[in-house]
Parts: C-alpha cells; structure tokens; sequence
C-alpha cells in the first residue's frame, strides 16, 4: 500500500517544500494575525487538505490547544498525530492531524 503524502510522515524538513513536492499548493495566507502559515494543498489523488504551520510561539501553543481539543472529542474520522506544529484537516471530513517535529 501506498503511504499516505501527509498522514504517512513523522517529519518535514521544510513545510511548504514539501507540500509542493507531494500536490499543488493552490493557496497560501502568509500574512496571519495568529503567527501561523497555511496552505491549501491538492494532492495527485485530487483531495484537498488545509495545512496550517506555527511560526511563533504563541502560534505553537495556540495549535497545542486545538490539538488537545481534538483528541478530546469524538470524530466520524480517526485522528492522526504528524509534526508537531503543523495542523492539517482533509476538506472533505474535517479530520484534523497535527504532527511533531520532535524525536520522540
């Protein structure tokens, strides 16, 4: 099976390289009052994903928070944990991942 461009990863050097490397980024709001950097991503499959990276601290803590929501609350989908910073939710169902950069 195939691993999943964005489910499947523990670890991106570089967010938006990346991203470009597995889809089209057709969207990107740099200039954010929450200190975050997000994407709209098309993957080769035609799904599309909003991928949303901290930049800041208070942005980290921010993502921290959403995160901790999440697992908290039931989803119709399964919850995945990626790099830590980034949040990503599949358009289509809203489930939301977020990923660590961090050795575990």
């Amino acid at each position: 099976m195939t691993p999943h461009p964005l489910l499947d990863i523990a670890e991106v050097p570089r967010t938006e390289p990346y991203l470009r490397g597995v889809g089209e980024v057709f969207r990107s709001f740099r200039e954010q009052d929450s200190g975050c950097v997000s994407y709209g991503v098309r993957l080769a499959d035609g799904e599309r994903w909003f991928v949303k990276e901290a930049t800041t601290d208070a942005a980290q803590q921010s993502l921290n928070r959403a995160w901790a929501f999440h697992r908290a609350v039931r989803h119709l989908d399964p919850l995945h944990q990626l790099t830590y910073g980034i949040t990503i939710a599949r358009r289509a169902s809203h489930a939301l991942a977020t990923a660590d950069r961090r050795t575990r």
